[in-house]
């Protein structure tokens, strides 16, 4: 008691180890320092964090992406960070106040406060209400760089689209500086435009295509738009687009627009292939002089001319099915008349009759959709073929469901239907 009160005596209130004293007393223990009285020491607070919730860093340690089978896709590396309009990306963790301590003499010791984290907000990006998340407010790839985060619209790869860079899918617009290697991909939600050369690669964009320099496809290249598409030329490639096709030469490939194709420039030449058109195709030369094979399709929208082969394979398809699932009834119907059917070839019977009832209904219900397009096909005339320069033979024009093979060479001449049939009247343009 006498120790402890001359601790009080000299302002030490806090901390003070009753038990250590009364065993310093008991044992006499002399000549040695010992703690009798500790304070409780203050806890800082944390510094704010930040949470990521879009990917960081890639793994630089995987060259590629790793398959269900565990085989490493080489060419999908991922090292885009696609977001979408009104996706989370980075959520504040405030910083804590700390606990204050306390000294041997009863003073508080205030705990140091937390550092704050000072994030930047770029381009397309905004904080919610609290402050402590930020969202996106466009598509496109999120960056985070000297603490300010942003999201691009826009990316442009400075080279080729090859083993360094992988396979490409983006939100927003692509821009290549360079080329498009064989076997690489690269998908986008806005509009896709190529300084350099495509090879036999892929392409699918949201918007338009434009490639500076042209396509040499090597009949693995397949190029879709939903918008325009435009190219410097086109060889070997199979090309699609929901609006109009132009390059100033398309060379042997499967062309595909929804309105037109249009062949500009200094040589406006088409030549091989097969080429559809919902509207017109426009050229200075169709075809060539050693006769190549060239299909000019065009007044038919070339979506409902690909629903009508598919249609017809089918028809062909439940037609062959419903012709053996007959056989096998009046076989089964033979071995009945003659003896009585087993319990399992009974069921069997039963079954065929059911199926055969089924294919004939869709048999029936192919044949009045394919009937519905023969009668539009045959109402669309409007479509119009255009060669300022030539037509030469090899050229087979197919307007509606009207065709012509061309054995005569065509000068400043525009190909139409009238009366049923491929008329040849002079250069409109």
């Amino acid at each position: 008691e006498d120790i402890i009160q001359d601790l009080n005596e000299k302002g030490i209130i806090f901390g003070i180890d009753r038990d250590k004293i009364k065993e310093m007393v008991q044992g006499s223990m002399y000549n040695q320092d010992i703690v009798i009285a500790r304070g409780k020491p203050p806890i800082n607070g944390d510094d704010a964090k930040v949470v990521y919730i879009f990917s960081d860093e890639s793994d630089v340690s995987i060259p590629g992406t790793i398959g269900e089978n565990g085989r490493i896709d080489y060419k999908t590396l991922n090292k885009i960070r696609n977001v979408r309009t009104g996706d989370l990306l980075i959520e504040i963790v405030p910083p804590t106040q700390g606990i204050s301590g306390t000294d041997v003499y009863g003073n508080e010791i205030v705990a140091k406060k937390g550092n704050p984290v000072i994030i930047r907000k770029g381009k397309n990006v905004k904080e919610g209400k609290n402050g402590l998340k930020i969202y996106a407010t466009r598509d496109g790839e999120v960056c985070f760089k000297d603490n300010t985060i942003y999201v691009n619209e826009v990316i442009t790869i400075d080279g080729d689209i090859d083993n360094e860079t992988g396979n490409i899918q983006f939100n927003g617009k692509v821009n290549i500086r360079g080329n498009v290697k064989s076997g690489f991909r690269v998908e986008a939600d806005g509009d896709i435009e190529i300084f350099g050369v495509v090879e036999g690669a892929t392409l699918i964009s949201g918007g338009d295509i434009v490639v500076h320099r042209g396509i040499q496809g090597n009949g693995q290249a397949y190029l879709c738009s939903s918008g325009n598409f435009k190219s410097k030329y086109i060889e070997n490639a199979c090309i699609k687009s929901a609006g109009d096709v132009e390059a100033d030469v398309i060379l042997h490939s499967d062309i595909t627009a929804q309105s037109g194709i249009i062949a500009s420039g200094r040589k406006g030449l088409i030549v091989g292939g097969n080429i559809k058109a919902g509207k017109k195709v426009r050229a200075k030369v169709l075809g060539s002089n050693m006769g190549t094979s060239t299909v000019i399709e065009v007044g038919i929208d070339p979506g409902e001319r690909d629903n009508y082969e598919q249609l017809k394979k089918e028809i062909e398809g439940v037609r062959k099915s419903i012709e053996d699932s007959k056989k096998a009834i009046d076989l089964l119907n033979k071995m009945a008349k003659q003896q009585q059917l087993a319990k399992d070839k009974e069921e069997i019977l039963a079954k065929l009759l059911i199926t055969h009832e089924t294919l004939k209904k869709k048999y029936r219900t192919l044949t009045e959709e394919i009937q519905v397009l023969l009668k539009k096909f045959q109402n669309c005339r409007g479509g119009k073929i255009y060669a300022s320069a030539v037509i030469y033979p090899g050229v087979r024009a197919v307007i509606g469901n009207s065709v012509r093979q061309i054995y005569d060479e065509l000068h400043n001449s525009t190909l139409y239907v009238k009366d049923g049939e491929v008329t040849v009247g002079p250069y409109e343009k």
